[in-house]
C-alpha cells in the first residue's frame, strides 16, 4: 500500500466512523509491534519481512544468543542473530502518519474515535464515551476528597489520639504492676535461696565439727612425735592425717558464696530495657499514592552514577566564582549569586569520584535546573573513594578516606583545612574509616539541649569495629566511641537524630540504637538486606536504604516501629532504576 493512499484510508476511517472501522483496525495492526504491542518505534523488518520495534529487536538478539539462533515472532522463522534485520521506513513512515492522524482524535489509547470534548485544563482531546467515564472517575475522586475532608476537619483524629493516650497510659500503669509483682517475686526467690545456703551451712558445720576435732588431735598427736625423732610413728600418723584430710574435702569441697552484681553493673542493661519502655507519636506522612510511595531514582549516564548525597541549607555568604562555590564577601564583578529561590544546594559526589570534584544542584527544586556550581575539594591525594557529610552550622564538608586511614576537613569551597586521624588501633586512630556523620544542633532545638549536645563528628571506623565521635569544637579531639559485641567488620553507616545514633552493620544485616547522650546501646533491628545508608526527614524519621534488596525502609526516630517498605524496580530495557 502507498503511503499517500494510507494516509487517506487513515483520513476516511476516522472520519467516516463505524463504515472503516475495520480497515482502521486492519492498519493499525500492521504498525503494532508483535512483541510489546504497542506502535512500532524504529521498526526493523525480519528476513521473513515480519517488522518490530529495534528495543525489541535487541532483546530477542540478547536472548538468542543463548538459545542459540533468533526466531521472528511471528512466522517462527529462523534469522541470522548477527545481521537479522534492516530498518523498515515504509512502516516507519505508516507509523509517524498514523500519529500524526491520532493527533487530532481521541488522545486515549487504543482510541480511535472523533473527539468531542477538550479538557480545559490539560487540552487533551477525548470522545464521548471516554470523556464520560473520566467524569466518573473524577466524582468519584471528588467524593473521596470531601470525605477526608470532612473527617479531617471535624477532629476526629484528635479525639483517636486521646483514646489511644489513654489505652497507653492504662498499658504503662499494666506494665508497672507486672514489674513491681516480678521484681518482688525475683528478691522472695533470692530471699529464699539465702535461707537455704544457711541451713545446708549449718547442716555442714555440725558435720564437720567431728572430722575437726579428730583432725586436731591427730596434728598434736603428730607434732608430739615430731620431738621424740620416732620417724616410723610419724609417717604412720601423717599418712592417716592426709587421710582425714582428704576425706574431709571430699565430703565438703571448697566453695563461696558469690554477691549479685553490685548495682553500677546492673543499671545499664536496665536502662536499656526502660528505654524500650516509652510512648511515642509516630508521623505516617508517606501515604498511598503520594510522597515516598512516588519515590523516584533516574540514572541519566551510567559513567557518572550519583554515589552520595549532601545537603547545603546554610548558604550564608555562598556564592559562584569561575563555575565553582566560594564563600566569603562577593568581589564587584568577581562572581554571580546563587539561583532565586535557592534555599539549600544538593550535593553529588558521583560514583568512584569520577570527575574529581562534588557537583552542587538545586535542591529546591530537586535539581531540575541543572547544576549550579561544582566544589573541588584540595585532597593530597586526589582520591576520595570513601564519603562525605556536611556541618551546616560549620559551614564545613567532611570526607573520609579509608585508603589514607584519615579524615579531611574543608571548607564549602574545597579548601582543605585540616586532616586527622592516622592507621591504627588506638583511640584516635582508623583502619579503613567509611561512613562519617556531622551532628550539630538544629537551630529549632538548640534551646533546648545543653552546650555538650553541640558539635560532634561520628566516624564509622570499620576495621576496628566502633563508630569514634570527635569535638568539631576542640581541634577534632577524641570524645567518646560507639560499641557493640554484635559488630562486624562491615559496620558501614551512620546516622544521629535527636534522641539516639543509629549504626548500620552491612554483614549482620543489622541496626543498632544508642542513646545519642549515654552512649548505650538501646535497640537492635533485624533487617532482610543489606543497610547501606541512612538520613532522616522533617518528621523524625529514619530512612534505611538496602542496597541488595533495592528498597528503602522508613522507621520511627526510635526504630521502635517499622512504618514503610519502598522498593525500588528496574527498568531492564535501559538500566533505570524506577
Amino acid at each position: 500500500m502507498e503511503i499517500d493512499e494510507f494516509q487517506s484510508t487513515v483520513t476516511k476511517s476516522a472520519s467516516s466512523g463505524a463504515d472503516c472501522e475495520m480497515n482502521l483496525k486492519n492498519l493499525i495492526a500492521e504498525c503494532t509491534c508483535p512483541v510489546c504491542q504497542g506502535l512500532m518505534e524504529r521498526p526493523q523488518k525480519l528476513r521473513c519481512c515480519h517488522s518490530l520495534c529495534q528495543r525489541c529487536l535487541r532483546r530477542l538478539r540478547r536472548r538468542s544468543l543463548r538459545n542459540g539462533g533468533l526466531l521472528c515472532p511471528v512466522c517462527r522463522e529462523k534469522s541470522d542473530p548477527e545481521h537479522p534485520a534492516q530498518s523498515d521506513t515504509t512502516v516507519e513512515t505508516l507509523v509517524s502518519t498514523l500519529l500524526q492522524v491520532k493527533a487530532d482524535l481521541c488522545q486515549e489509547s487504543d482510541c480511535w474515535q472523533k473527539p468531542e470534548t477538550r479538557c480545559p485544563a490539560c487540552s487533551t482531546l477525548r470522545c464521548r464515551e471516554h470523556h464520560s467515564s473520566r467524569l466518573v472517575e473524577l466524582r468519584q475522586d471528588c467524593i473521596k476528597v470531601c470525605e477526608s475532608a470532612e473527617s479531617f476537619s471535624s477532629n476526629g483524629y484528635i479525639d483517636e489520639r486521646l483514646n489511644a493516650l489513654n489505652s497507653a497510659e492504662t498499658s504503662l500503669k499494666t506494665l508497672q504492676n507486672e514489674m513491681q509483682a516480678k521484681l518482688e517475686a525475683k528478691f522472695l526467690v533470692c530471699k529464699k535461696q539465702i535461707e537455704e545456703h544457711r541451713l545446708l551451712l549449718a547442716k555442714q558445720q555440725a558435720e564437720l565439727n567431728p572430722m575437726l576435732n579428730n583432725l586436731k588431735s591427730t596434728l598434736e598427736e603428730l607434732k608430739m612425735l615430731q620431738v621424740t625423732n620416732n620417724f616410723a610413728a610419724m609417717h604412720e600418723v601423717e599418712d592417716r592425717l592426709r587421710q582425714l584430710l582428704s576425706n574431709a574435702r571430699r565430703l565438703h569441697p571448697p566453695a563461696e558464696i558469690l554477691p549479685p552484681p553490685a548495682v553500677k553493673d546492673c543499671l545499664p542493661g536496665l536502662d536499656a530495657a526502660l528505654a524500650r519502655v516509652r510512648v511515642d507519636t509516630v508521623a505516617r506522612p508517606y501515604g498511598v499514592g503520594d510522597g515516598l510511595a512516588k519515590l523516584r531514582r533516574r540514572q541519566a549516564t551510567r559513567p557518572l552514577q550519583p554515589w552520595d548525597l549532601a545537603l547545603i541549607t546554610n548558604l550564608e555568604g555562598v556564592y559562584v566564582k569561575d563555575d565553582c562555590l566560594a564563600i566569603g564577601e562577593m568581589p564587584a564583578g568577581g562572581g554571580r549569586r546563587l539561583p532565586e529561590r535557592c534555599t539549600c544546594l544538593l550535593l553529588v559526589n558521583f560514583k568512584g569520584f569520577a570527575t574529581k570534584r562534588l557537583h552542587a544542584f538545586n535542591g529546591s527544586d530537586g535539581g531540575r535546573s541543572g547544576e549550579v556550581a561544582s566544589v573541588c575539594l584540595d585532597l593530597p591525594s586526589g582520591e576520595m573513594a570513601g564519603k562525605i557529610t556536611v556541618c551546616n552550622r560549620r559551614q564545613l564538608i567532611f570526607a573520609s578516606e579509608p585508603t589514607e586511614h584519615c579524615v579531611f576537613v574543608c571548607s564549602l569551597a574545597g579548601k582543605l583545612l585540616a586532616r586527622f586521624g592516622k592507621r591504627g588501633s588506638e583511640t584516635g586512630q582508623f583502619n579503613e574509616p567509611m561512613s562519617l556523620f556531622a551532628w550539630s544542633v538544629p537551630s529549632e532545638c538548640a534551646a533546648l539541649l545543653t552546650d555538650a549536645d553541640e558539635g560532634l563528628l561520628y566516624v564509622v571506623d570499620s576495621e576496628n569495629k566502633r563508630v569514634q565521635l570527635f569535638n568539631l569544637d576542640d581541634n577534632y579531639k577524641y570524645v567518646d566511641k560507639l560499641e557493640h559485641p554484635k559488630f562486624t567488620r562491615h559496620v558501614h553507616g551512620v546516622f544521629v537524630g535527636a534522641e539516639c545514633a543509629v549504626v548500620g552493620d552491612r554483614e549482620s544485616h543489622r541496626l543498632f540504637t544508642f542513646d545519642r547522650r549515654t552512649r548505650q546501646p538501646l535497640l537492635e533491628v533485624a533487617l532482610r538486606g543489606q543497610p547501606f545508608d541512612m538520613v532522616g526527614d522533617q518528621f523524625g524519621n529514619v530512612l534505611v536504604s538496602v542496597s541488595d534488596r533495592r528498597c528503602v525502609c522508613v522507621f520511627s526516630h526510635s526504630l521502635a516501629a517499622a512504618l514503610y517498605t519502598v522498593r525500588l524496580q528496574t527498568d531492564r530495557s535501559d538500566g533505570a532504576a524506577v
